[in-house]
């Protein structure tokens, strides 16, 4: 959170859209019609099980990010 008292910054908001947009691309209404198949293939896996881990890796990615950026704490 912020250290503003109670109102959340803009990290914090930018935070919460990812984190939206994470939750409907794995299992909102489009994953059906985005990620629910199994061809092509990448990296040797089908395109459900890559679709899934791109975005879990993403959230790594975003959280790292988050972390580093954040106040520092003394």
């Amino acid at each position: 959170m912020s250290t503003r008292g109670d109102r959340p910054g803009p990290r914090d908001v930018a935070l919460a859209v990812f984190a939206v947009i994470c939750a409907v691309a794995v299992a909102g209404p489009d994953y059906g019609w985005v990620g629910n198949r199994i061809e092509p293939f990448i990296l040797g896996i089908p395109f459900t099980l890559f679709w899934n881990v791109l975005w879990v890796g993403l959230s790594f990615v975003v959280l790292l990010a988050y972390h580093v950026t954040g106040p520092r704490e003394s």
